[in-house]
């Protein structure tokens, strides 16, 4: 995953510092949470999926808003004028959307990440004119196809 959401960063100063904080603080949270959930699961004992490692479901959306955003703003759509104002809009919006969609309440035993890979990268280079309002809209990004 890390090499995919190192392809997705923009080429902008402020859209790569927006966005590395961002996914680097995903990285951290999913570093975190996934050692934590280890220790605790060692101790009552393992689950084990196949095709992929879990990711918290928080750390799923912010990976997925931020790609969303990305694709927001190599589709030129974020400044005045356009669907977006700002970043921070974009960042915003996504992260809600995303959240509704993927979130906690809908993935409450995370997201097979080899799944969310694909859905990352198939979200990032939707064509400019397909409207991507909805993650579900894209196949690999379905919460079916995400959630564990």
């Amino acid at each position: 995953m890390a090499a995919w959401v190192r392809k997705m960063q923009c080429t902008s100063t402020m859209m790569r510092a927006t966005f590395g904080c961002l996914l680097g603080l995903a990285g951290l949270v999913g570093v975190v949470s996934c050692s934590s959930q280890h220790r605790s699961a060692s101790a009552v004992g393992t689950t084990q999926t196949t095709g992929g490692a879990i990711v918290p479901s928080k750390v799923a959306v912010q990976y997925v808003a931020a790609t969303r955003c990305n694709r927001e703003h190599v589709c030129n759509q974020i400044g005045a004028g356009k669907r977006y104002d700002s970043v921070e809009d974009c960042t915003r919006d996504s992260w809600r959307d995303t959240h509704a969609e993927l979130g906690v309440e809908r993935c409450p035993n995370g997201v097979n990440e080899s799944a969310l890979d694909k859905c990352l990268y198939d979200l990032g280079t939707q064509v400019c004119s397909t409207p991507v309002a909805n993650v579900q809209r894209v196949a690999t990004c379905r919460r079916q196809m995400l959630c564990l």
